[in-house]
């Protein structure tokens, strides 16, 4: 490996010092007699993440397992197949991600192996909603299927609640009901019952989500959580469907309570910051703090993965060690696979090797304790790019989109202007997705507004599996001052969502995005500026991500160009239609406000300008 000794089979530590006395050897007394050992590594650090030290040391591996894992230097006697002199290096555990989607990289999962095994991940527990809201059922089994093969393991958590809210608030494209959520939970490789994204209808007693809790009771899978709000009772209540993770903080002081519940708390990129950090650092036991990425777009996979964040919990404060244990022993013990997450006698051999503590950066990754990744590129033939079938059946994206569809109000045939107040989303800020209401007036000629603020667009959902059922509103904040953007990536339903300041411009963006089969589009006019293409599902490209990153970037280079603001412009984009999300989003049925859990319309009062 770069940066390491590698010599050759069965020459290194073979001198045995034999002293005979008669016809027997005497060798050294701690080594098994012809033992086996596929891989030995010496003068290394290990990282102990069970007592949270290092020591200087040396291991054997054999069939994919740690054999040995020892202080001091490798006993004479010793040989291996191969063996690596470490010069130092920190040998480190596999990082475990205990929440992510794959499906939010854009990539196929043999794509995405490829991309996070450099990084030093190892191991996932991933939940593919966004696919079961599509294809339900099917795409799960699909999503499984194209994982069965991969270095990276692949846990899955089975989608909880698809449809993600009531039908009077969104149209949905795909059922799973409690006997196929029972189905999924007994194959193999599922830990878990997915997140339950509407926790206001849980803590409000629904009786559907019961059946959650006998279904998590009978399969024996802890149910995951998606907490932004809940305190108190609240909290409580939905706690006691046997809720186990939150990976939705936003402070220290639901850090405290949910911990106080019994809550292991996941943090993702947006929750790591000085506040919280010092909170978690203060803590008698972090036993329960995990780091975990959540939704992870292409891009954000260039810096690094589950390792950014330990990382970026370093930057702030958080003791190297404590942040890897975040990350592995801790996410092992959580997900209940106790094989993995530490250097230790019997564990799976998924490690790395770094020079730094204090700036993790893998020279090294090794799964079942063979190579797979050096120097931050994975290994030719490390990944199996094997054909993974046809993808389920899903409803198309829409279109041909005309102008008729995009219009606020009913046409009247009339070119005189119409003063109306409409509702308007407001996006809060400019680096969440936090979104309020607010009224606006506007002058409406043939149901079209015209804009007399350039901080106001317009915003069209159209459903996948009924594309008669569509709504348009207005968006206050967003930032296009001209063109349009549409995408059939919008969390979680995934339905058509087209955002414009001018009819043309979001007729060309939304019909580029059906021909594609999927994607996001700009366009401005009649005129293509810029498209990631999803193919398979609206959700997924088969490119690499070196392709999906500069395709990406490029669609978000001409939203910024014309004016968007937003910090993550392509994340805020497919999570306008977001209608569990605080605080109120865009479905086909309407402006849904989340906390009341109704349908808004539109507009509240017509006149005549």
């Amino acid at each position: 490996m770069a940066g390491f000794v590698r010599v050759d089979a069965w020459e290194t530590y073979m001198v045995r010092a034999t002293m005979r006395s008669g016809n027997r050897d005497r060798r050294d007394p701690r080594v098994a007699t012809q033992e086996r050992i596929d891989r030995l590594l010496a003068r290394v650090q290990v990282v102990d993440v069970f007592r949270l030290r290092v020591f200087s040391g040396w291991l054997a591996i054999r069939d994919g397992r740690f054999v040995y894992v020892e202080e001091g230097d490798p006993p004479r006697g010793m040989a291996a197949q191969e063996t690596i002199d470490g010069e130092g290096a920190f040998i480190v555990p596999g990082l475990i991600d205990t929440h992510m989607h794959i499906e939010s990289s854009h990539m196929l999962p043999s794509c995405f192996a490829e991309a996070v095994l450099p990084q030093g991940t190892t191991a996932v527990l991933a939940d593919p909603h966004e696919i079961a809201n599509l294809a339900g059922e099917a795409g799960v089994q699909w999503m499984m299927s194209a994982t069965s093969d991969l270095p990276l393991a692949v846990y899955f958590a089975s989608p909880s609640v698809v449809p993600i809210v009531s039908p009077e608030l969104e149209t949905p494209n795909a059922v799973l009901d409690a006997a196929a959520i029972e189905r999924i939970c007994e194959m193999p490789r599922v830990l878990s019952i997915g997140e339950v994204h509407d926790f206001r209808s849980v803590a409000a007693g629904e009786p559907r989500f019961r059946e959650l809790e006998r279904i998590s009771l009978r399969t024996e899978r802890k149910i995951e959580g998606h907490i932004p709000e809940l305190r108190g009772c609240d909290l409580s209540r939905y706690v006691a469907l046997g809720v186990t993770s939150d990976h939705t903080l936003f402070s220290s002081e639901q850090l405290l309570e949910e911990l106080t519940k019994g809550v292991y708390v996941m943090l993702q990129r947006k929750a790591l910051n000085p506040e919280i950090v010092s909170r978690v650092t203060g803590l008698p036991d972090r036993s329960r703090i995990l780091l975990v990425t959540d939704d992870v777009s292409p891009a954000e996979l260039l810096e690094g993965h589950v390792l950014a964040n330990v990382n970026r919990a370093i930057e702030f404060g958080l003791p190297p060690l404590e942040a890897i244990a975040s990350a592995t022993i801790r996410a092992a013990t959580y997900l209940g696979c106790h094989r993995r997450g530490a250097i230790a006698p019997g564990r799976r051999a998924d490690f790395w090797l770094t020079r730094s503590l204090d700036a993790l950066q893998p020279t090294a990754v090794f799964v079942d304790g063979e190579p797979v990744a050096e120097g931050g590129r994975i290994l030719p033939g490390a990944v199996s790019r094997r054909a993974v079938g046809v993808p389920p059946s899903a409803p198309a994206v829409p279109g041909p989109i005309t102008s008729e569809s995009l219009r606020l109000m009913p046409s009247e045939g009339s070119t005189t202007a119409r003063r109306i107040t409409a509702r308007a989303i407001e996006l809060l800020s400019q680096e969440t997705s936090a979104t309020g209401l607010t009224e606006v007036d506007l002058d409406v000629v043939d149901g079209t507004p015209q804009w007399m603020d350039d901080d106001l667009s317009l915003i069209t959902v159209i459903s996948r599996s009924n594309p008669d059922s569509r709504s348009v509103a207005v968006v206050k904040g967003f930032g296009l001052r001209t063109g349009a953007v549409a995408t059939s990536v919008a969390h979680d339903t995934h339905n058509l969502v087209i955002v414009g300041r001018d009819p043309l411009s979001m007729v060309t963006a939304a019909n580029e995005v059906h021909r594609l089969g999927g994607g996001i589009v700009f366009a401005s006019q009649d005129t293509v500026g810029a498209s990631l293409p999803l193919p398979i599902l609206g959700l997924l490209s088969d490119a690499d991500l070196s392709t999906v990153v500069d395709q990406a970037q490029s669609v978000e280079h001409a939203m910024k160009e014309h004016g968007i603001r937003h910090r993550e412009p392509l994340l805020m984009l497919t999570l306008l239609a977001l209608s569990v999300s605080p605080q109120y989003k865009l479905s086909d049925r309407g402006i849904v406000d989340v906390n009341g859990r109704r349908i808004l319309a539109p507009t509240v009062h017509e006149g005549q300008a």
